[in-house]
C-alpha cells in the first residue's frame, strides 16, 4: 500500500479521471490547489507514477499469494487491472481474479487480451440489452467513435438525459436539483432512472466474465 495514496481524495480524483471527467472540475473538487489544469495534471502524472511503483514491487516475487488467497479482487482502473492480472497469471494461472465495476471499460480488454480472459467483474449496465433504445444508442456510438460504447458512456448518456430534462422542466425559482428530483422518473438506456429524496438512485447490477474479448453477462 503507498502510504501517500491512502487519501481518499485522491483516489476518488483518480478514479473521475478514468470516468472522463474533466480535469479542472476533479482539481476543484478533490485537490487543494483547486480548478488549476496545470496542478491537476501534474498531480494525475505522480498518482500513475505511484501506482506503477507499487505494482513493480509485486515484480519477480509472490507477495500477492503469499497468503494463499482463493482468489483476487483488483480495485483499480482498466491500466492497472491489466498489468496486475499479468502478473497474477504468470504466478498462479488458474486462481479466479477479479476487479471492480470501474475497471469495466473496453480499454481493460485492448490492453489485457488473454490475461484477462475468464476476469469476473460486475457492471451497472447491460452491455447485451437487446431493446430498441440500447440497440440505437450502441450503432450511433459505433458510426461516430468506431468502438462500442462502454459502462462510462452509458452512464454519462443516462447523466444528460437526466440534467437536460431536469433543465428543460425546470420552474421559475426552482434549483437543477429540486427539478431533477420532480421531475423523474426517467427512461434510461437500460432501465427507468428513479430517484430517492436525497437525491439517490438505484440501479441493477449485471456480473460478467471476459470471455473471448467481449464481457459476458452470467446467468
Amino acid at each position: 500500500m503507498i502510504p501517500h495514496l491512502r487519501r481518499h481524495h485522491h483516489l476518488a480524483f483518480y478514479r473521475g479521471t478514468l470516468d472522463g471527467i474533466p480535469l479542472e472540475r476533479l482539481g476543484d473538487l478533490y485537490l487543494e490547489s483547486g480548478a488549476d489544469a496545470h496542478q491537476a495534471k501534474r498531480t494525475l502524472i505522480w498518482i500513475r507514477e505511484q501506482l506503477i511503483l507499487a505494482a513493480r514491487r509485486y515484480q519477480g516475487h509472490a507477495a500477492m499469494l503469499e497468503s494463499k488467497p482463493d482468489s483476487l479482487l483488483f480495485i483499480s482502473g482498466a491500466l492497472d487491472v491489466a498489468r496486475l492480472s499479468q502478473h497474477a497469471r504468470k504466478q498462479a494461472p488458474k486462481l479466479p481474479i477479479g476487479a471492480a465495476e470501474w475497471a469495466a471499460t473496453e480499454q481493460l480488454i485492448e490492453l489485457g487480451g488473454e490475461v484477462v480472459e475468464g476476469l469476473l467483474i460486475v457492471q451497472n449496465h447491460n452491455s447485451s440489452d437487446e431493446s430498441h433504445r440500447y440497440k440505437e444508442f450502441k450503432d450511433a456510438y459505433f458510426t461516430r467513435f468506431q468502438r462500442h460504447p462502454g459502462y462510462s458512456s452509458a452512464m454519462a448518456y443516462d447523466a444528460a438525459t437526466v440534467v437536460l430534462t431536469a433543465l428543460k422542466q425546470r420552474r421559475s425559482g426552482e434549483t437543477l436539483k429540486q427539478s431533477a428530483l420532480r421531475s423523474g422518473p426517467y427512461q434510461g438506456l437500460n432501465e427507468e432512472i428513479v430517484f430517492d429524496a436525497n437525491g439517490d438512485t438505484q440501479r441493477k447490477v449485471y456480473f460478467t466474465e471476459i470471455r473471448g474479448g467481449r464481457y459476458v453477462h452470467l446467468k
